[in-house]
């Protein structure tokens, strides 16, 4: 049976306002427009959540109907290989949506250099390195998913009367991998972004509203 994994996307539950420092607030108003613009990308992860459940179901139906009979499975093949085009069209365009919401290092750099403080400068600079490492587990977490729906186009266009036992575990395997590897992304994903607004509600306690 293939696990259902779970693939919403995770808004940033922040807002980054208040700041003491005109420096502070031209980069937190920055920083907050690209969390802006990487939020509004979730607009169709219902629709992706749905196709991903129901492709789940399709595939755990096929493996209790079994391989004997071709014809009682070939509906469901069908079936599966229209979700998992339709699913690559939604998580193609989330990921282009999120490369173009990508923060502009360069910039906030810059902005950071104007801040005076060191104390808080060096806290700022911590701060926003967490944000990118949120940025880049998200992108390995998308990059996995995709990765997971080659797996799984493959299995639906291959699969036939004349596929081997030794095809099928071949396909299946490689869909179980991409599946774990989804799975521990989606984890990493997580913990980078609670590890994110952990950050800003300390540096929000101690530079902001202090």
């Amino acid at each position: 049976m293939k696990q259902w994994i779970q693939i919403l996307f995770i808004m940033l539950v922040v807002v980054l306002s208040g700041c003491r420092s005109q420096e502070q607030k031209a980069l937190f108003s920055d920083l907050n427009h690209q969390i802006t613009n990487q939020n509004a990308c979730n607009i169709n992860n219902e629709t992706l959540t749905n196709l991903i459940s129901t492709e789940t179901a399709i595939y755990n139906e096929i493996i209790e109907k079994g391989f004997d009979s071709f014809e009682d499975i070939s509906p469901l093949l069908e079936e599966g290989k229209k979700n998992v085009e339709e699913s690559s069209k939604y998580l193609n365009d989330y990921q282009t949506c999120v490369f173009q919401s990508q923060i502009n290092e360069q910039m906030v750099t810059e902005e950071i250099n104007l801040i005076k403080d060191p104390t808080i400068k060096q806290a700022t600079e911590e701060l926003v390195t967490k944000y990118v490492q949120y940025e880049a587990s998200l992108n390995e977490y998308v990059e996995s998913l995709l990765t997971l729906n080659e797996a799984e186009a493959l299995f639906y266009n291959e699969v036939n009367e004349t596929t081997t036992i030794s095809k099928l575990d071949e396909l299946m395997t490689k869909m179980n991998t991409a599946i774990e590897n989804a799975q521990m992304n989606y984890l990493t994903h997580q913990e980078s972004l609670s590890d994110f607004n952990s950050s800003y509600t300390s540096y929000y306690e101690k530079y902001i509203r202090s």
